[in-house]
């Protein structure tokens, strides 16, 4: 068996789910049973690298895609993880201060 939904002991018995081995041909089951969600944002599980078969997927409630003829469905925000973080750094100079009271 690939996934075991009995991994915790004791009292979390039943609570830990696991993937005991990879196979690419199950990584939309795996990124579905392995999504994080919080009620406001989801996003679906994939694997560090990426793969052909994988759907990465980052939702937000309440926002829709809706276009004439189509379903409506969740918007597919971009994946936190494909993003790379930057970060600008400006000196701050005290002569080009100003503070004003409110």
């Amino acid at each position: 068996m690939v996934i075991k939904y009995n991994m915790g002991k004791n009292e979390y018995r039943n609570w830990i789910v696991g993937e005991t081995d990879f196979q690419p041909e199950y990584l939309g089951k795996y990124e579905t049973i392995f999504t994080l969600s919080n009620g406001y944002m989801g996003v679906r599980a994939t694997t560090e690298e990426t793969y052909r078969e994988e759907t990465r997927g980052c939702y937000i409630a309440g926002l829709f895609d809706k276009f004439p003829g189509e379903v409506t469905e969740l918007a597919n925000i971009p994946s936190l993880k494909c993003c790379t973080p930057l970060l600008v750094v400006c000196p701050l100079i005290p002569e080009q201060i100003s503070i004003s009271p409110e």
